[in-house]
């Protein structure tokens, strides 16, 4: 699908630990960005469960997933990245929102700069992000 909104987010972890502050994060009716580094898929797993819990993800536009770094098996053999795949599927598929994963944004290899706040399209089904407005305007 679809969403227009402004993109709010950044560092999953981070993110988790601002609930119930001053500095918590509004993401009602906007494009949440989520991204992190060094995390187990359970972790991340109980780390989108506790935004879920705390309301985060009930009245979001869409979701964007920059990439997970991890490269070792678990306890089940699989590749990490197999396992997080399904740790992000399972925490969004009930959503009812476009979602877009493995953005090369964050902490990867390709870090490719996301301007928070600025409004943007997403297309779920092609995993793109267009942004509306310049990030930064020049002033004469």
């Amino acid at each position: 699908g679809l969403a227009r909104a402004p993109v709010v987010g950044g560092n999953l972890s981070l993110l988790c630990s601002t609930l119930g502050t001053p500095w918590e994060l509004e993401t009602k009716g906007r494009i949440l960005f989520l991204e992190d580094r060094g995390e187990k898929p359970y972790r991340v797993d109980r780390m989108l469960l506790q935004l879920r819990q705390a309301g985060k993800l009930s009245s979001i536009a869409g979701l964007l997933f920059g990439e997970f770094q991890g490269s070792r098996a678990d306890e089940q053999g699989r590749h990490e990245k197999e396992a997080m795949d399904e740790v992000l599927e399972g925490n969004t598929k009930d959503l009812g929102v476009p979602v877009a994963c493995g953005l090369p944004v964050g902490h990867g290899e390709h870090n490719v700069p996301l301007p928070l706040g600025v409004p943007a399209e997403m297309d779920g089904a092609e995993g793109l992000v267009s942004f509306l407005e310049p990030a930064v305007k020049l002033q004469e």
